[in-house]
């Protein structure tokens, strides 16, 4: 493994009888990051060993913790929270979240992904960088917090980021997002939060309610006349009930003079659904719901 350029110290160790040992030891010594170590093995007799396997420096890394007493119920550096469809924009992170670096004390990037963005543009992250030079982006499911700050500035942004999701129609596959921070040199630990989405089936709207007839005439319904919105069903699943029908009466196209009290919005955009007037010159009038 190549040749020693700079000796840094040596520790004694006993072996078995078979000449093995485990151990662990320190030395001080300056070692830059980036350089390599090595070491060799002497016996008592001075017989000296090749080299052995080099061995990189690396710097200490950022260090993050999502939920530092784990009080949502996550171990590690990880957390978790409800969104609640319609509800108020959730934290990604507690409010004990730590981000701190051991070797310096600032750091210039955090970064939140979600990684199964099943949404799109209605799922948002944002972040409140008030109060610190630091500044927020977000694109496609991935925020980014930029910027030379302080740990405590970073702290402070990263307890405020929150997860929205403006759907009507809300996927409900908990959602998780990866959390890292970076000091320039070094990446931290990965951080990830879950967030369970709590959906719910709204009711559905009716946006348009009108007719247009003549005395003793018949009118086939359209959209025009009655349509309704509903994200989460079908035009077949919208089933309309009628009462209070003065006037003429709701009936089948294919079978004329029977009465019916419900149809869905399929029917009536199939043009399968008419009205008929009774002749009399008062205009008719019914209650849809």
């Amino acid at each position: 493994y190549g040749a020693g350029q700079r000796y840094l110290g040596f520790v004694v160790v006993t072996t078995d009888g078979s000449g093995n040992a485990n151990f662990a030891a320190s030395l001080t010594a300056s070692v830059a990051v980036g350089e390599t170590v090595t070491a060799t093995a002497t016996d008592a007799a001075g017989n000296t060993s090749e080299f052995g396997t080099n061995q990189t420096i690396i710097g200490p890394t950022p260090i993050l913790d999502l939920d530092a007493d784990d009080s949502s119920g996550q171990s590690g550096a990880d957390f978790i929270d409800n969104f609640v469809e319609d509800g108020s924009p959730v934290n990604i992170a507690d409010t004990d979240a730590i981000a701190w670096d051991p070797d310096t004390a600032s750091l210039n990037r955090l970064i939140v992904t979600i990684t199964n963005l099943i949404d799109g543009a209605n799922e948002i992250l944002a972040a409140d960088t008030s109060g610190t030079p630091l500044f927020s982006s977000y694109s496609n499911g991935v925020l980014t917090i930029a910027g030379a700050g302080s740990e405590a500035m970073y702290q402070q942004v990263l307890r405020t980021i929150t997860y929205d999701n403006t759907s009507q129609n809300a996927d409900n596959t908990t959602r998780v997002l990866t959390v890292t921070i970076e000091d320039g040199v070094f990446s931290s630990n990965i951080g990830t939060t879950r967030i369970q989405m709590l959906t719910s089936n709204d009711a559905p709207q009716i946006d348009n309610n009108s007719l247009t007839i003549t005395e003793g005439g018949t009118v086939v319904l359209t959209s025009s006349d009655l349509s309704s919105t509903d994200f989460e069903q079908t035009a077949s699943q919208l089933t309309y009930t009628i009462a209070g029908v003065s006037g003429g009466r709701f009936e089948f196209v294919a079978n004329p003079g029977v009465t019916i009290t419900s149809f869905t919005q399929a029917q009536v955009n199939s043009g399968l659904v008419q009205f008929v007037h009774d002749g009399n010159e008062a205009a008719p009038s019914y209650h849809v719901t």
